[in-house]
């Protein structure tokens, strides 16, 4: 499984119902793009990416609610995940309002997510991570 298929089964398992039938659309990837998802991820991993950068914005208002729901679900599946890799870490973090982290470290593929609910959408912030 590639890092993308990873994360969009993680994105399509934590989206409520209402959420799962607007699918997320691909945002052209800027210079400032990388840098926002190289700096969230050496802060939430201590590792750099390393590429294969992608956004993604899931039109809509989103309510904190709403957030925090799918950050629930996203938490669950994410310890359903650890199950299938063992020796992987699996990291998760969500402050159940604006902000969700999720990375896989300690395997052949360590990548990074991040989803930040904002005013005209939640955009899902992507990238491989450099080897430890």
């Amino acid at each position: 499984m590639n890092p993308k298929t990873c994360l969009a089964v993680l994105a399509l398992c934590a989206a409520p119902a209402y959420a799962q039938s607007s699918l997320p659309v691909a945002v052209p990837v800027t210079p400032q793009w990388q840098k926002e998802i190289s700096a969230a991820a050496v802060q939430f991993t201590g590792q750099p990416c390393a590429g294969e950068y992608t956004v993604d914005r899931t039109a809509g208002h989103f309510s904190a609610a709403q957030f925090a729901q799918a950050a629930a679900s996203a938490k669950e599946f994410t310890q359903d995940f650890q199950a299938f890799l063992p020796g992987a870490e699996v990291r998760f973090d969500s402050d159940n309002d604006r902000l969700t982290r999720f990375a896989l470290l300690k395997t052949a593929l360590p990548l990074f997510s991040q989803q930040e609910r904002r005013s005209d959408g939640v955009y899902t912030l992507n990238c491989s991570l450099a080897p430890a």
